[in-house]
């Protein structure tokens, strides 16, 4: 029994490893979340707003406010943070990803008035099954002890 668990294991291991994460795809995470600095910067709700999928512009309610609302609570310009993302999740068929996202985590960001943020946030590249979905789902500002102070999405 302990062997078919070890084949069923390795069987589901190789399966797993055939899906290649692309070194683009990280730089695009990376690229989006210095983005999200820049909209928080410079208070660019239209900007902020591209990035976010479709299914989420259809359903949230007011966008715009909730986006204002985030920038409001954030408190000077942005000087330093750390960007942080949690590796790829999703599904595998066949070793092509049919939904791929990332948990972003833009970390100890330190503001000119010396305020201390998180935002993070999840990302869609791949998702077959509704192009709508590709995109930030949803996003939340987080003060210096880790509460959140600000959702959008």
């Amino acid at each position: 029994m302990k062997k078919i668990l070890f084949v069923i294991f390795l069987s589901l291991l190789c399966l797993l490893s055939s899906c290649e994460i692309k070194s683009g795809e990280s730089d695009l995470l990376e690229s989006t979340a210095n983005e999200v600095i820049r909209c928080f910067n410079e208070d660019d709700v239209d900007a902020l707003k591209l990035l976010f999928c479709q299914n989420t512009l259809n359903e949230a309610v007011d966008i715009e406010m909730q986006i204002e609302n985030a920038f409001e609570c954030y408190d000077g310009k942005s000087e330093s943070y750390d960007f942080h993302y949690l590796g790829f999740d999703g599904c595998c068929v066949d070793g092509k990803w049919i939904d791929k996202h990332s948990t972003v985590k833009i970390k100890n960001i330190k503001t000119s008035s010396e305020k201390m943020y998180w935002i993070t946030y999840t990302e869609y590249i791949i998702y077959d099954n509704d192009s709508g979905r590709i995109g930030i789902i949803g996003m939340s500002l987080r003060d210096e002890n880790l509460n959140v102070i600000a959702e959008i999405g």
